[in-house]
């Protein structure tokens, strides 16, 4: 019943306009969440974004969820911090696209130096478009950017449990 409006112009940008029908009276089937989120167990979580602001809430978060989290840069830093340094996370969290080497690429090199380590990969391409461009398939671990610690909480916890 609503409809959406879209006004583009090259080298200006695109406005989009979403118009809803009003809705009087109380939602059905709205739920809010009010569970905790899983808390985790110390787990060594080696995140790795190269955008610094995400970096370091994605940081922030993961310990907030009792993780153990060191943030890198990017493909060359983590794979450093593994091979060199002798770092051993339990669990990648990852974007996909990285400069210079992809999350899954590197991930296979990890991997070599701590077998068995675990992997969730994310990005702001939803998980149909990231499986378009190859990176990832369907059974991928995977969480869409922007996430909420909730749902970060679900997926660390999931992975680290399979």
């Amino acid at each position: 019943g609503g409809s959406v409006w879209v006004y583009s112009e090259p080298g200006k940008g695109t406005t989009f306009k979403i118009f809803l029908p009003r809705v009087d009276g109380q939602l059905s089937g709205y739920s809010r969440r009010i569970s905790e989120p899983v808390r985790g167990r110390g787990d060594l979580v080696l995140i790795v974004e190269n955008e610094p602001t995400i970096r370091d809430i994605v940081r922030r978060m993961t310990e907030s969820l009792g993780y153990t989290a060191r943030a890198a840069v990017d493909a060359g830093e983590a794979l450093v911090a593994v091979v060199q340094e002798n770092l051993r996370p339990s669990i990648v969290l990852t974007d996909i696209v990285l400069p210079g080497m992809n999350g899954k690429e590197m991930v296979n090199r990890l991997r070599k130096t701590v077998p068995g380590m675990k992997a969730v990969y994310m990005s702001g391409y939803t998980d149909t478009a990231a499986m378009n461009l190859g990176e990832i398939d369907a059974e991928t671990p995977f969480i869409h950017k922007p996430f909420d610690l909730h749902d970060l909480a679900c997926r660390l916890h999931k992975v680290l449990e399979s």
